[in-house]
C-alpha cells in the first residue's frame, strides 16, 4: 500500500471483531485520529495525512474499509457491506488500540462514514474532517441536475455482475477512468494507481467495493448490528466540530453541492472548497490539505 516518500509511515495489522484491517500507522501520541479512504482507493492514498498528523503529536491509523484487499472478504456476509459498518468498524478499532476517543478523517466513502459517527456517536468520535462528499448530498441532488448525470455510476453498480466484470476489464481500467474524470488535473503517480489496482485484484474486493453503493439506499436505522449497539445513539444532527473540504473541479460531486449544508449541523463546523483540486484533493493540493486538517485537528 506505500509508496516511496513517507519514512514516518508504517504497515501493520489491526485485529478487531474478528476481522484483520491491513493498516497504514504514524506516531505514538496520546491523541489517536483515525484515516478512511474511499472508492477506488485503498488505506496507502492516506500515508502523507497520517505522517503530518504525526507531526503534530497523533496517533495516526488508516485502515483498509473492511473487505478491501483481504482474503477475509468472502467470510463478511453481503449485507455488512453498509457504511454504518465501518462506523463500528472505526469504534472497535478504537477500543483495540486503547483509546477512549478519535478523531475521523474520511475521504469519498470514508467521509460517509464520518459524518454517521460524527452524527451517532458523538461521546467517543470528537470531530469529523469529511473529504469530497457533502452531507446532505441525496437531499439536495434534485436541486443540481447536472450531478445526476455525474452519478451516473451509482446507478450502474446497482445493477448484478455486469458493474464487476466492466471494473476488472483491462486490468481494472475503470479506476484509472474514474480518477482522470473525478479530478482532471491530477498527474497522479504510476505507483499510486498500481497500489490500488493491486488491492482491487485481490479476491472479493472488486464485489465488497459495489456492495457499499448497493446498501447505499438502506437506511442507517435499519441496520440492526448499528441501532442495537450501546456505542451509538439517536440524533438529528452532527454533534462534533466538523470541517468540510471539496475540490473546486471536482467531477464526481460538483461544488455546488457544498454550499446548502447549513443545518446538517448541530455544532461549531467549517467549509472549504479547495482551489485547484479535484475529487483526490488530499493528494493534488496536498501540502494546503494536510494544513488544513493538522490545524482542525490540532484546535478542536
Amino acid at each position: 500500500m506505500l509508496e516511496a516518500g513517507e519514512p514516518a509511515v508504517t504497515e501493520t495489522t489491526i485485529e478487531t471483531n474478528g476481522l484483520r484491517f491491513d493498516t497504514i500507522r504514524a506516531g505514538d501520541g496520546d491523541r489517536l485520529v483515525v484515516l478512511l479512504h474511499g472508492f477506488p482507493d485503498n488505506a496507502g492514498s492516506m500515508a502523507s495525512l497520517a505522517a503530518a498528523a504525526e507531526r503534530v503529536g497523533y496517533t495516526a491509523v488508516a485502515p483498509n474499509l473492511r473487505g478491501y484487499g483481504t482474503a477475509e472478504t468472502e467470510i463478511i456476509p453481503s449485507d455488512e457491506f453498509h457504511v454504518a459498518y465501518v462506523v463500528l468498524d472505526v469504534l472497535d478499532i478504537i477500543e483495540t488500540l486503547g483509546f477512549e476517543e478519535a478523531a475521523l478523517v474520511g475521504h469519498d466513502t470514508g467521509a460517509i462514514a464520518a459524518y454517521f459517527a460524527g452524527k451517532f456517536a458523538p461521546d467517543i468520535v470528537t470531530s469529523i474532517v469529511p473529504m469530497a462528499v457533502p452531507p446532505l448530498f441525496w437531499e439536495n441532488i434534485s436541486d443540481y441536475p447536472q450531478q445526476l448525470f455525474r452519478s451516473w455510476y451509482i446507478a450502474f453498480f446497482q445493477l448484478p455482475q455486469i458493474p464487476e466484470a466492466a471494473l476488472r476489464a483491462d486490468d481494472f481500467a475503470l479506476v484509472e477512468r474514474f480518477w482522470r474524470e473525478w479530478s482532471p488535473g491530477w498527474d497522479y503517480p504510476a505507483e499510486r494507481l498500481e497500489s490500488v489496482k493491486e488491492t482491487f485484484r485481490t479476491p472479493g474486493t472488486a464485489e465488497a467495493a459495489l456492495s457499499y453503493y448497493r446498501h447505499m439506499f438502506h437506511p442507517i436505522s435499519e441496520v440492526d448490528d448499528f441501532t442495537t449497539d450501546e456505542r451509538v445513539s439517536p440524533t438529528d444532527a452532527i454533534e462534533v466540530p466538523t470541517l468540510v473540504l471539496g475540490g473546486e473541479t471536482d467531477g464526481c460531486i460538483g461544488p455546488e453541492l457544498f454550499w446548502d449544508i447549513d443545518r446538517a449541523f448541530d455544532r461549531t463546523w467549517e467549509r472549504e472548497i479547495v482551489a485547484d483540486a479535484g475529487h483526490f484533493l488530499h493528494h493534488e493540493r496536498a501540502a494546503h490539505v494536510e494544513a488544513l486538517v493538522t490545524e482542525f485537528l490540532t484546535q478542536s
